[in-house]
């Protein structure tokens, strides 16, 4: 027989009773016979982009030179400007890789150096523009003609001057 078989359910009680002075109330989990917790596996951009790099050296794109930034328009009348980047073309499938460090910025940024590479999209975006721009001038000019016609005030104490009168 074993020594658990032995004991009474009063003997039990005790011994736990000892446990829980000796060691405090609190359950501990974990101990010599669990298992061990597996890591959290966080993939970085490096990975990722390793990856992407492989499946792109399926194609054999040909590297570009010499092309100093890279604009991409979006719907949104936002850029995303490459500044440096690497270029690389596979002809056979028309296909275009560009790697760099992306910035987004508004259209309106990259003026006047951007108006030869915007499409009809960004020609409606930009009109619309020129037409804010010549409102916004027009406005200011009538509000500074608003203030010429206001005289200025003059220190005096009205109350004053219409005694005199």
């Amino acid at each position: 027989m074993s020594q658990e078989e032995t004991l009474t359910e009063a003997e039990k009680k005790e011994a736990r009773e000892k446990l829980k002075e000796r060691f405090g109330a609190t359950t501990r989990t974990g101990g010599k016979g669990t298992e061990r917790r597996k890591k959290k596996v966080v993939k970085s951009a490096k990975q990722e982009d390793k990856k992407v790099m492989s499946a792109v050296k399926k194609y054999s794109p040909q590297p570009l030179d010499g092309i100093t930034e890279v604009n991409m328009f979006k719907d949104d009348n936002t850029v995303m400007h490459f500044a440096k980047p690497s270029v690389q073309l596979a002809v056979k499938e028309s296909f275009v890789v560009v790697t760099g460090i992306p910035e987004t910025k508004e259209l309106k940024e990259l003026l006047p150096g951007i108006i030869s590479q915007a499409g009809p999209h960004q020609y409606d975006y930009l009109k619309k523009l020129q037409e804010e721009m010549k409102g916004g001038a027009e406005g200011a000019a009538a509000e500074d003609k608003k203030e010429e016609d206001i005289p200025d005030l003059v220190e005096t104490n009205f109350e004053e001057v219409s005694n005199k009168q």
